[in-house]
């Protein structure tokens, strides 16, 4: 149809409003329809084209948002990250001041268990002592100078720390008055010094379990800072990963928005093209067609005869290809057959 219309053109276009017959006016019309039907067309690109546009500007609009909405998130993380950090380098602190406190109290139960065990060993030897003082044998050299070691160690009156090599040397038997007065002293210190130790290592029961105790909370102290340690450091861990993940996402999100650059750029190419491809049809075929379809006879000038009849407009051959949309098969042969005015019904089966 759109061929034969085509054809149609120079002989119903091409005639004045006056000089056309009904059925070129018919033509004149399905021309006008499907020049009008092309003109759509364009518009409907146009406004696809136009919506591509709008469709990147929404998106990138949406990227964009989504941008600023993952900086903010990401400052967030590392801020996140900072604390955990700050936990986790109080948390270090924390347990090196535990390893110190568990340290002191063992350091302070192993002093004591010592200092127990010394009053223990002397409180042991000066019953022995004292047992030799009260035996009936003289004492030998060493024995003496074992009880002066003592004596000098318990801080005994140096009247007596001189008495004793004269008063020991000998048998109880002989001893004088002041021999025996002196024996009978060195058993009393020794006597008092036995029961003062002894008062000590019954203290040292209560002290022994204080000290366990501490070396007790030391050690749970420093299990829970070893426990915190841990967890803060696995917080570091996971607040470290998400910062990592959140930058990643971030610079895929700006990445995703620089590439609607170019989309956009080429969304908007296409709506010029659509844009110039419609105002070209609109001002060049649709123009002329409009001029065509109105045409009137020129007359001649006064005074002169018409030389010859009017020759029909000419017409653009935009206007021909639009509703042909292809070259005419063959230019020497006629571009539609006359039109018999007798023959009705023949145009009505051409046109249909």
């Amino acid at each position: 149809v759109q061929h034969m219309l085509a054809g149609a053109v120079a002989v119903s276009l091409g005639i004045t409003t006056e000089e056309r017959h009904a059925y070129q006016n018919e033509f004149v019309a399905m021309i006008g329809d499907v020049l009008e039907g092309v003109a759509a067309d364009k518009q409907q690109l146009v406004e696809l084209a136009q919506k591509g546009v709008e469709e990147v500007i929404s998106k990138r609009e949406m990227l964009e948002g989504e941008v600023a909405r993952q900086e903010a998130h990401v400052l967030q993380l590392q801020a996140d990250l900072g604390g955990r950090k700050e936990a986790f380098g109080e948390a270090s602190a924390v347990l090196t001041s535990a390893i110190a406190a568990l340290k002191e109290a063992e350091s302070k139960q192993l002093e004591g268990d010592q200092g127990l065990a010394e009053v223990a060993k002397l409180s042991e030897k000066l019953r022995q002592l004292k047992e030799t003082v009260e035996t009936d044998l003289a004492q030998d050299k060493s024995t003496i100078k074992e009880f002066q070691l003592v004596g000098e160690q318990l801080k005994f009156e140096p009247a007596m720390l001189e008495a004793l090599p004269y008063f020991l040397a000998k048998a109880p038997a002989d001893r004088g008055s002041f021999d025996v007065l002196a024996a009978q002293q060195l058993v009393a210190d020794l006597s008092k010094h036995i029961a003062a130790h002894e008062n000590e290592l019954a203290e040292g029961d209560s002290a022994r379990a204080s000290w366990a105790s501490a070396v007790q909370a030391a050690q749970a102290s420093l299990d829970g800072a070893k426990a915190a340690k841990e967890g803060a450091k696995d917080a570091r861990g996971e607040a470290a990963k998400a910062w990592a993940f959140g930058k990643a996402a971030l610079a895929a999100n700006k990445a995703e928005v620089k590439s609607c650059s170019p989309e956009l750029k080429e969304a908007q190419h296409g709506l010029s093209v659509a844009q110039d491809d419609l105002a070209q049809f609109t001002e060049n075929t649709l123009t002329a067609f409009r001029e065509l379809k109105e045409a009137k006879p020129t007359g001649a000038a006064p005074g002169q005869a018409a030389a010859e009849e009017p020759s029909a407009p000419e017409l653009d051959c935009h206007v021909a290809m639009e509703v042909a949309k292809e070259p005419v098969a063959n230019a020497e042969e006629p571009l539609c057959p006359s039109i018999p005015s007798e023959a009705p019904e023949e145009l009505a089966a051409t046109l249909a």
